[in-house]
């Protein structure tokens, strides 16, 4: 079984980036909050640019506490 940030990473390698934001969207509705990862994670390099790929990011930073 994958975990939905391993299926982002795959899309993200085969040239998918709306496929592979739409999973790690979903990676971050279900708890995962590791934004350094996402920020330096090699495979997902392609979507780093992307302005969706901030909104995540944002919405991980939003749920930690001060």
């Amino acid at each position: 079984m994958f975990a939905p940030a391993q299926v982002a990473e795959l899309h993200a390698l085969a040239g998918r980036g709306a496929e592979a934001l739409d999973w790690l969207d979903l990676a971050v509705r279900n708890g995962d909050e590791r934004e350094v990862w996402l920020r330096q994670d090699a495979l997902l390099a392609s979507l780093r640019d992307e302005p969706r790929f901030g909104l995540i990011l944002e919405t991980i930073r939003r749920a930690k506490p001060e």
